[in-house]
């Protein structure tokens, strides 16, 4: 059906394209068959009769000029259907999202702090270790800190997620607390360049 309706479109009959796919499109799809003398069953012969016949366009639109007020009933019956639908399915969509903002877990509301302590032990950790080598094993410091320079990709990663982690939860507390997120050094340029 997909690609009939490509071509009712195509040959510049939208309505009938659009009923087409939908509740009604058997009904609609008899109607086109008959005015091409094809059997209704056979959507493949139907779209060939179509694209063989010379006339095709004028075929279409007059079915659509006889039956106008009946497809637009049905193509907003249909776009109806389509939005109750979606709205539907939106609406699903944010009760999960607000089950899942009530759901005091830690594991849900814990992720930042864990990973903010997580990154801090692991760089207090590296820094101990590297201060005792350059203190313990003088020649094996240089080889040390140029290892170290293999890391500085992982570290700035790291380091850039906890900064938006702890931006993120203090827009969160100023949010709770009733007042607007401060915008930032940054932010407050943006800002001024945008002429808030």
């Amino acid at each position: 059906m997909g690609s009939l309706k490509k071509l009712l479109i195509k040959l510049g009959a939208p309505l009938l394209g659009t009923v087409v796919g939908g509740p009604a499109g058997a009904v609609i799809g008899e109607m086109i068959a008959a005015k091409f003398g094809v059997d209704p069953e056979q959507p493949d012969a139907l779209e060939k009769a179509i694209q063989a016949d010379p006339d095709a366009a004028v075929k279409l639109k007059k079915i659509e000029s006889n039956h106008q007020v009946e497809l637009e009933r049905l193509a907003v019956r249909r776009a109806a259907n389509e939005l109750a639908a979606d709205t539907a399915q939106m609406q699903e969509v944010n009760q999960t999202f607000r089950e899942e903002l009530k759901n005091p877990s830690k594991f849900k509301s814990g992720w930042r702090p864990a990973f903010g302590w997580v990154v801090v032990i692991t760089w207090l950790i590296q820094m101990i270790a590297i201060s005792y080598v350059i203190f313990t094993d003088v020649e094996k410091a240089a080889t040390l800190i140029t290892a170290m320079v293999g890391l500085s990709f992982m570290w700035s990663m790291a380091l850039g997620v906890l900064g938006v982690n702890i931006k993120k939860r203090s827009d969160d507390k100023q949010l709770l607390a009733g007042h607007p997120p401060v915008a930032g050094f940054l932010g407050s340029i943006v800002q001024k360049l945008r002429g808030r």
